[in-house]
């Protein structure tokens, strides 16, 4: 089974009881012989509707994440990247998507990362593309 983001933020949150309760019933129905599983794009969103729905600051989200990467009945996607993202989301101040995408390029040797964004490419292996 994969859970979709709104299923993983109503096992996270309370703030829709109905649906909390029974995303909290499904959870509790997983082993750790048969997780439920949870993509690097639900991770992503996650994080967006922590961010820009409920305001919460990097602290709070790393907190969430470290969490959700402790839950035995979850199985996130590549989970050892997730950690690593998550780390530099919480000390640094890179947006969680670019993190993501430098953590691909670092595990797929795929360097640089080539990108508009001046910021993003204020990482290592990511590169700024501009004209001459």
């Amino acid at each position: 089974m994969t859970l979709d983001t709104n299923v993983v933020i109503r096992i996270l949150f309370d703030d829709q009881p109905t649906q909390h309760a029974l995303a909290r019933e499904l959870l509790s129905s997983m082993t750790v012989e048969n997780p439920a599983h949870i993509s690097r794009e639900v991770v992503q969103e996650c994080v967006w509707v922590m961010e820009t729905v409920k305001k919460m600051t990097r602290r709070q989200i790393a907190s969430v994440l470290w969490s959700l990467l402790g839950i035995s009945k979850l199985r996130l996607e590549a989970p050892k990247s997730l950690a690593k993202c998550v780390d530099r989301y919480e000390h640094g101040n890179q947006g969680f998507s670019d993190l993501m995408i430098q953590e691909y390029a670092e595990r797929q040797s795929a360097y640089p990362v080539v990108t508009f964004d001046r910021k993003f490419s204020q990482l290592p292996g990511v590169k700024l593309l501009t004209t001459h």
